[in-house]
């Protein structure tokens, strides 16, 4: 069915970036563009925590990298980059390359859940401070 080891682990990596796909296309699009873009930050940190052991394996290098791993990521990616660019187009992110932009949120967001999956973070509200993380990169990022 799968052939190999490593053809079992591409199709999870594959079904695990579906399943986090799903969750950021679920977020409203009835939102504010803000709101929206902190929304899908709190979908993939939901993601993780929900399935730490699959969202590990999504962004680790167990799994060769092939045209569908990267095609199943991509797409999780292209949800942001399209809230992004909402942000561009109303002046509340600063005018950049959305791409450019999602890739700096998204870092500030994986950064936060790996630290938190890896129990490294020794904070008492880490709910709190995920917001407060949030909330500091979308400022540095906004048009002044």
């Amino acid at each position: 069915m799968f052939g190999n080891k490593e053809g079992l682990l591409e199709a999870l990596l594959v079904e695990g970036a579906d399943r986090l796909y799903q969750r950021l296309d679920s977020v409203s699009d009835d939102l504010s563009e803000r709101e929206r873009l902190f929304e899908l930050g709190r979908a993939y940190r939901r993601s993780a925590l929900a399935s730490p052991n699959m969202h590990q394996l999504i962004f680790s290098d167990l799994v060769p990298a092939t045209e569908r791993t990267r095609a199943a990521i991509g797409r999780t990616f292209t949800v942001l980059v399209d809230a992004v660019a909402a942000c561009v187009s109303v002046g509340i992110l600063r005018p950049q390359d959305p791409q450019q932009l999602a890739t700096l949120l998204w870092t500030n967001v994986h950064g936060y859940v790996t630290l938190e999956l890896t129990r490294l973070m020794q904070v008492a509200d880490r709910d709190a401070l995920f917001e407060q993380s949030l909330d500091a990169v979308f400022r540095g990022l906004s048009a002044r």
